[in-house]
């Protein structure tokens, strides 16, 4: 699976300007996958999706608003940027 702005995905409020996307998976071969999206309506924000691995979620359930599951495209608009890990820097979250 492939998250795109087609994607459906369970979004988390993580307070602040970031949420947290979950791209459901159907089975051990597909597991889930995550990713940040920093959104552009908070100051700072980068309207950018970067991958977070499942190892680094547990600091994100502590405060936390569910959101629900949404379209991609109508949650985060049509413009969001997706970044791969090696175009994420550290100092934009």
């Amino acid at each position: 699976m492939i998250l795109s702005l087609d994607s459906n995905v369970e979004v988390l409020y993580l307070f602040g300007r970031e949420f947290l996307l979950t791209l459901r998976g159907g089975s051990e071969k597909t597991p889930s996958q995550y990713f940040i999206w920093d959104s552009p309506d908070y100051e700072g924000g980068t309207n950018t999706i970067r991958p977070i691995s499942a190892e680094n979620l547990s600091r994100y359930f502590h405060y936390s608003r569910w959101k629900g599951n949404h379209i991609v495209r109508d949650y985060c608009g049509p413009n969001v940027k997706f970044l791969l890990d090696s175009e994420w820097i550290p100092s934009q979250s």
